[in-house]
């Protein structure tokens, strides 16, 4: 979705969860129900493993690039 789209770029980003809530004006709570969605979509477990995977897919660039 597009709010999963966004908390995937801030994520990626560096942002705390806590930070994306902030920034999008949406709760602690929804920030992880789309991270969970994210990593259920894109087949990972881990944070760690999400960025790996939607960085080398293309989705959205390497921070500090």
């Amino acid at each position: 979705t597009k709010r999963e789209t966004e908390v995937m770029h801030l994520g990626v980003a560096g942002n705390s969860s806590k930070d994306i809530a902030e920034k999008l004006g949406i709760s602690l709570k929804t920030v992880e129900h789309h991270r969970i969605h994210l990593l259920d979509k894109m087949q990972v477990n881990t944070a760690v493993d999400l960025t790996r995977e939607v960085v080398g897919a293309g989705l959205v660039a390497c921070p500090g690039s």
